[in-house]
């Protein structure tokens, strides 16, 4: 059992799996009246849930890629790969 002055870890895959499934949710729960209203019929929705909408699933997107980010890092340095990333991106 962990104590209580032991650090966690911020490559939890904890916090990585439950921002892709808040992600998820989002995307599965909104896609019939928000992202794919036009194939299910839906009627049209003001301009100010359109904007609610797009700044939420923003929201959720960068929070997703911000808790992936370090285990991102984490990966490409433990196997050596920097270098071929570090030459794809410059």
């Amino acid at each position: 059992m962990a104590s209580a002055t032991e650090k966690k870890d911020s490559r939890d895959p904890f916090y990585l799996g439950m921002a892709l499934f808040s992600l998820a949710v989002v995307l599965f729960g909104f896609s019939r009246s928000f992202f794919f209203q036009d194939y299910f019929e839906f009627p049209a929705i003001p301009v100010h849930l359109t904007v609610h909408g797009a700044v939420l699933t923003a929201w959720f997107v960068l929070a997703a890629i911000l808790v992936a980010a370090p285990a991102a890092t984490a990966i490409i340095m433990s196997t050596g790969s920097w270098v071929a990333f570090v030459k794809w991106a410059g």
